[in-house]
């Protein structure tokens, strides 16, 4: 540490050791300042990975992660000694310091083993540096002597690390260009000292795709609830620690084309339970389109006959061009277009919102006397921003003579509930006289003029997988058909039973909004209100009141902080 503090007195011009309160004291934010926190990480120090994977790193060739196994350590850890603060009384921060008291230095060991460069230096020096948070929680523990040995009716739920996914981006890019699995992993480490009974993923469908304030709240629908599958983990610290929890993960198949929240649950033998915090994610369907993306199109390969409709989001224009960014001839601008001035691109307003939250426009056809090869667009939006990377849709200019149909929506292998949208784009030579859809082969409805939209209760369905179908026939009498797969209600592993509605007593481990930490919170709020508290769990015990457990001065206490501070306005692309 000594060494530390040299090195920062040599370079007094380039880094200053100071605390958070201390900067907020000499730089104090504007009264009216309003920030807002994304999943993210230290840009210097892995690129900015949402994954945190710097210090929460996937396993190895040989299927060992150092990174992990520290977070199983102190996920236990930190179990064992808020089940200890809760018997014996929470020190002081005098004590902490000075180590005065028996509980004092535990706290102390248990913060240094919290040192975030331990899990930086991956591997290092013959992996001293991955066995230091074992290390200091073998201190803790050894502090704690036998005040655990038998803790009675202990009332502090169990601990959950904040729950990971794989893969992070599922059934869309992550990273290269190749599209993920949309099958959805999800893992955790949990752990009590009174042993755990069951370890659960509480999961739902959004009907929307926008996270909006049904997506933060526990209690506002009903859950799909799966057994997740303990795992042993094999340290390979020096020394080995004294405690470590399991890893409990399950795979979720068939959610493609929807937005999904999930949290995991977990019950002591004593029936205290904890609740993680909630997660949202879109699972997509190995593309970079679908009903909740940010900007996207149907049908996905139109002809020169074709309506293609383009939506997104956020209120704003669609700035578009053809055949490489030309402007288009007037006769393909949809009412209100205005040219951009440069001879490349026009402006036609998105209308909306619409019954999904999304803003959009319909261009074509494209059957004029100007061929149009392909389109050229991105998004304008109303606060001047744009939607980043240009988008181009080659457009067919030989479809033959037979319809041709396409069913946008629902995506294929999305999971559906409820009732949900059929959306077909439908275009032909000639005319197109009627677009129907079926469901199992049975009629569900026809339309004979666009938008060939309609809305389906899939209630009266059983669960598991289903087949939708459109079929577009033109004035000629020639049809063409295009059919998908859904999934309906339950859970495609068949493992999966709906649960009761979240009440009270369940609330738990509080999640801050990474994806990489899990910090305790024990105000008890939602005991009283579960819908009162949102995305943050709180701790509640068997008989229905909060957990005992640390107080958050104590979890963040900053002992020691460098803080590198760069003030920057950061603009987001969404594709």
């Amino acid at each position: 540490f000594q060494g530390f503090v040299d090195w920062l007195v040599a370079n007094p011009s380039r880094f200053q050791f100071i605390s958070v309160q201390d900067y907020l004291d000499q730089f104090p934010p504007a009264a009216d300042d309003v920030i807002h926190v994304e999943d993210g990480s230290w840009s210097g120090a892995d690129n900015g990975d949402p994954e945190f994977l710097k210090w929460n790193a996937d396993p190895g060739t040989d299927g060992y992660s150092p990174d992990r196994t520290s977070w199983a350590v102190l996920t236990a850890a930190r179990n064992r000694m808020a089940t200890a603060t809760a018997l014996a009384g929470q020190p002081t921060l005098a004590e902490i310091y000075d180590g005065s008291s028996l509980m004092g230095r535990a706290w102390r060991f248990l913060l240094m083993a919290q040192a975030s460069d331990y899990w930086y230096w991956d591997n290092s020096e013959n992996g001293i540096w991955d066995s230091h948070p074992a290390r200091a929680a073998n201190l803790a523990m050894g502090e704690l002597g036998g005040l655990l040995d038998n803790p009675g009716a202990e009332t502090v739920p169990p601990t959950i690390y904040a729950p990971q996914r794989e893969p992070y981006n599922p059934g869309e890019i992550e990273w290269g260009t190749t599209p993920t699995t949309p099958d959805l992993t999800v893992w955790s480490f949990a752990y009590d000292v009174s042993g755990l009974t069951r370890v659960e993923l509480f999961y739902r469908l959004d009907s929307d795709g926008l996270v909006d304030s049904q997506n933060h709240t526990y209690g506002t629908s009903a859950w799909c609830v799966v057994p997740m599958t303990a795992r042993s983990l094999s340290p390979r610290t020096d020394p080995a620690p004294a405690f470590i929890a399991d890893e409990y993960s399950v795979t979720i198949p068939g959610l493609g084309g929807t937005l999904v929240d999930y949290y995991v649950e977990a019950e002591d033998a004593r029936g205290n339970v904890a609740r993680s915090g909630l997660r949202h994610v879109w699972v997509g369907t190995g593309g970079g389109t679908g009903p909740g993306a940010a900007v996207g199109w149907y049908p996905s390969a139109p002809s020169l006959h074709s309506l293609v409709t383009v939506y997104a989001r956020r209120p704003g224009a669609l700035h578009w061009g053809i055949n490489g960014w030309t402007e288009p001839p007037a006769a393909y601008w949809p009412v209100d277009t205005t040219a951009w001035g440069d001879g490349q691109a026009v402006d036609t307003p998105l209308q909306g919102p619409g019954f999904d939250g999304r803003y959009a426009v319909v261009l074509g056809p494209f059957d004029g006397t100007t061929t149009v090869n392909e389109l050229n667009f991105v998004i304008h939006y109303a606060d001047d921003t744009w939607s980043g990377t240009d988008l181009q849709v080659t457009i067919d200019n030989a479809p033959g003579t037979d319809p041709l149909v396409e069913l946008a929506e629902p995506a294929d292998s999305a999971r559906v509930e409820g009732t949900v949208r059929f959306i077909a784009a439908a275009s032909d030579d000639g005319a197109v006289a009627s677009v129907a859809f079926s469901v199992d082969g049975n009629p569900a409805g026809s339309l004979t003029a666009p938008p060939y939209e309609m809305d389906y209760d899939t209630s009266s369905l059983a669960s598991g997988t289903h087949t939708l179908s459109v079929t577009a026939t033109d004035d000629e009498g020639n049809t063409a058909s295009d059919s998908i797969s859904v999934e309906v209600s339950g859970g495609g592993s068949g493992e999966c039973y709906v649960g009761p509605e979240p009440d009270g007593g369940v609330d738990a481990d509080t999640d801050t909004g990474t994806d990489a930490e899990a910090d305790s919170d024990t105000d008890g709020e939602c005991c009283i209100n579960p819908l009162k508290k949102k995305d943050d769990g709180c701790a509640c015990s068997s008989v229905g009141g909060p957990g005992s457990s640390a107080p958050r001065w104590i979890l963040l206490l900053p002992l020691a902080l460098l803080l590198f501070s760069r003030r920057r306005r950061a603009q987001n692309h969404e594709i």
